[in-house]
């Protein structure tokens, strides 16, 4: 009877894995890979898109990142169902800050002038720390934090721009960095995803996407990759900038 509880306890602190999140997920580590094939065209000098300017590439920058955000909020909660592992969360934490320790070094290493300081690694690391205090709170609670971080980025507040705090993600002024994902507002989409998963916990949608297996070669191709999207968003750089060398290196007279 004993072990038979434990069983019990151990399978209910197992966090909720939903494949129809680990294909979104995938999806946005795709759309990354595109975006930044497409940063480093611009970067040899072989295409200029306007990353910085186009309307279009502002955008789709904004989505990509959003995306991201919305979908470590869900995760946090899912992970959390029935209680957070400690071990488990610990781990997970460590992880995505040794990420952010490798892209900050490598940035600086290779744009001294515009490494990354505060990118969305960084902001996930401390988001996932944040959040922990809004798990418990009601969906609409939670989502009107997220409307109050956005309308904090709107007010423009001086203090928030002071260059201390840049290097907690608290700017909203002009960074010159690579990749910079400020608390404010971008914190906001965390909430969002966090209010999200409590919505569809309580309503019964989470167990209608959880009927979602999208099996198949693509939906378990991009799953598979939605699952190992940390060590694909730190190796895809790098396996980028080798073949554009290597193509110089062939095409070169």
């Amino acid at each position: 009877m004993t072990e038979a509880v434990a069983i019990a306890a151990q399978t209910a602190m197992r966090p909720v894995r939903l494949p129809a999140l680990d294909f979104a997920r995938g999806i946005a580590i795709l759309a990354v890979i595109a975006y930044h094939f497409c940063w480093d065209l611009e970067d040899f000098g072989i295409h200029y898109f306007g990353l910085f300017e186009a309307p279009f590439w502002l955008f789709a920058r904004t989505v990509i990142a959003g995306a991201f955000l919305v979908i470590a909020g869900i995760g946090l909660v899912l992970a959390a169902e029935g209680g957070i592992d400690r071990r488990r969360y610990g781990i997970r934490l460590a992880k995505i800050v040794a990420g952010a320790a490798i892209v900050t070094a490598a940035t600086y290493w290779n744009y001294p002038q515009a490494g990354v300081f505060f990118g969305i690694l960084h902001h996930i690391a401390v988001a996932s720390v944040i959040g922990l205090a809004f798990l418990r709170l009601p969906w609409w609670l939670t989502l009107a934090a997220a409307a109050g971080v956005i309308a904090l980025d709107y007010a423009h507040q001086d203090w928030l721009s002071a260059p201390w705090l840049l290097w907690l993600g608290m700017g909203t002024g002009e960074v010159w960095a690579v990749d910079y994902v400020p608390l404010v507002p971008w914190f906001s989409g965390v909430l969002i995803g966090i209010a999200l998963a409590r919505l569809a916990l309580s309503s019964g949608a989470a167990a209608a996407l959880a009927a979602w297996p999208l099996d198949g070669v693509a939906g378990c191709t991009v799953r598979f990759l939605g699952r190992h999207t940390l060590i694909i968003y730190l190796v895809h750089q790098p396996i980028l900038f080798g073949l554009f060398f290597l193509w110089f290196y062939l095409t070169s007279p």
